[in-house]
């Protein structure tokens, strides 16, 4: 089985349409079919949470 440390960017990408997220969804699809563990530092998510609030605050 094969592993990838992914970062807040790869999260991002998943729920906001930007450069690089159809690569993202492959990973997000490949790890849902249980092709690939996918993990995570302990503050990406708060990270993630943070990016999407500014995002949606300058839209």
């Amino acid at each position: 089985m094969s592993f990838a440390i992914i970062d807040a960017s790869v999260l991002v990408k998943w729920f906001a349409e930007e450069e690089g997220s159809s690569q993202a969804i492959q990973l997000r699809d490949a790890h849902y079919k249980g092709e690939i563990v996918l993990l995570v530092l302990d503050l990406t998510f708060l990270e993630v949470i943070n990016a999407l609030i500014v995002a949606q605050l300058n839209n």
